[in-house]
């Protein structure tokens, strides 16, 4: 079954929004269903100057495998606003 995902097809390309294969993730990781993400025109503008992935926090996901064992995050998300967030790790 196919997903739809807002790809980068190549660097310095606009965000498109294609259909994608279903991925399975090996024992080491975690697959998580994106709930809904926040994307702002400015990213979008600044986007064909970036040729490289840039990881974005402001998203809400849900891990759909509970019994997997991830042994680390690539992307950890943080709620608090970076002029209020907190000293602990």
């Amino acid at each position: 079954m196919a997903n739809q995902a807002s790809v980068i097809p190549a660097a310095s390309a606009q965000v498109e929004l294609q259909d994608v294969e279903k991925y399975t993730p090996g024992p080491n990781e975690v697959l998580v269903k994106v709930r809904c993400i926040g994307f702002s025109p400015i990213e979008a503008k600044i986007q064909k100057y970036i040729t490289r992935h840039r990881p974005n926090s402001s998203k809400a996901s849900t891990n759909t495998q509970p019994d997997s064992q991830p042994t680390r995050s690539l992307t950890p998300i943080s709620w608090d606003h970076p002029s209020q967030a907190s000293s602990k790790p």
